[in-house]
């Protein structure tokens, strides 16, 4: 009787655009949601953004799962032009889909419904975030024969005594407590760092300044890397205007140069973080994103922290999936540690790729600056 409801129920579900006909039903939607006690779950909008007349390349589009009245979901495409094994193609980032079955089993049947109409609208697609590997959207996906991977976690510490006074996972048992407290107050934490970290690359010759928008050069750089990649989103000039715009005061971009010519770039947060889940009060760095000339990609990576850590932060960071920028990222003296933004490939996209290796997948596609 019950699978009976729950079919009937489902079968009078429809995904539509979101319109300003939908308002009350999100507010009504958003209220039963809150109203489960779910710590993870966010609210659905209640209208659309309008679309800025800049923004040409990158187009986003809320759809909603209605039952008639009422609304039951949603999900947002976000369309974006990208590099794809060899070609330029279109692909659909998904973001933030959201089920009424997280408090009802008789819309259980809304997470896969979601997955596959993203399919079908799109067969290049992808999704970023999630947490872990095994979160529920994590396994949904996986069901749905999606690639599902972590994108690296690389950390360079400038501060040692901050960063073990801080940084959650240091506390999270009393001997760990313990053990920061020692290692931050003696100087053997610093020690420690500078050994660990010792870069593996030199910047001589090279230089880097802080521009205030996007160039010619951006163009130059796209045309040499893409061709090392089986899938990135586009990083010319025009794209990356819109994914980092000047009038936002907290994009910050790292020009690399060697003998005024441009050799890479790397787009990045500089943020005072306010009791951070994992971050606590530290002041952090984030290398949001880079490209580079083959050549001098562990160059662009030393400079880029190099900057970060003069403008004061105690901890830089970066999530690369490329091979190549995470040898670099070595080699300019990050280490690893335990990654919790997994990377989605539809079954189209990572049969087009070909493995994952030479995907340019990083923190500034999707979702991935939330919390940073």
């Amino acid at each position: 009787m019950g699978e009976d409801v729950s079919r009937n129920v489902v079968n009078m579900l429809r995904i539509e655009p979101l319109s300003a006909g939908h308002a009350k039903a999100i507010r009504a939607f958003n209220e039963r949601m809150r109203g489960s006690g779910d710590a993870a779950v966010f609210d659905l909008p209640e209208t659309t953004a309008p679309e800025s007349e800049a923004a040409r390349l990158i187009r986003a589009t809320h759809f909603v799962v209605a039952d008639e009245e009422e609304v039951r979901g949603g999900i947002l495409a976000v369309d974006v032009p990208a590099w794809v094994a060899g070609a330029e193609r279109e692909v659909s980032n998904y973001q933030s889909p959201l089920s009424e079955g997280i408090v009802d089993r008789r819309y259980a049947s809304i997470g896969p419904m979601l997955i596959r109409f993203a399919q079908k609208r799109s067969p290049l697609a992808y999704m970023v975030g999630m947490g872990s590997e095994t979160s529920p959207l994590a396994r949904l996906l996986s069901a749905a024969r999606w690639s599902i991977g972590s994108a690296p976690f690389q950390f360079r510490v400038h501060s040692a005594r901050r960063t073990l006074k801080e940084l959650r996972v240091a506390h999270a048992t009393s001997f760990r407590s313990m053990f920061a407290a020692i290692a931050g107050g003696s100087g053997a934490a610093a020690v420690g760092f500078a050994f660990l970290q010792r870069p593996k690359t030199g910047i001589g010759g090279f230089s880097a300044r802080i521009e205030k928008c996007w160039g010619d050069w951006a163009d130059e750089i796209w045309e040499a890397f893409r061709c090392h990649c089986t899938f990135a989103m586009r990083r010319d000039r025009a794209a990356l205007e819109e994914l980092f715009p000047a009038h936002d005061s907290r994009n910050i971009i790292i020009r690399i140069e060697r003998e005024g010519e441009t050799r890479g770039w790397a787009a990045c947060y500089d943020t005072q973080m306010r009791d951070h889940p994992h971050f606590g009060n530290l002041r952090v760095g984030a290398i949001l994103d880079c490209l580079a000339q083959p050549d001098s990609m562990a160059e662009t990576a030393a400079l880029a922290d190099r900057e970060l850590a003069t403008l004061g932060a105690d901890l830089v960071l970066t999530n690369q999936t490329h091979r190549l920028w995470v040898d670099a990222f070595r080699r300019a003296g990050f280490l690893s540690g335990p990654s919790n933004y997994v990377v989605a490939l539809s079954p189209a996209l990572a049969t087009a790729c070909g493995g994952r290796e030479s995907i340019h997948v990083t923190r500034a596609d999707g979702d991935g600056r939330i919390h940073l």
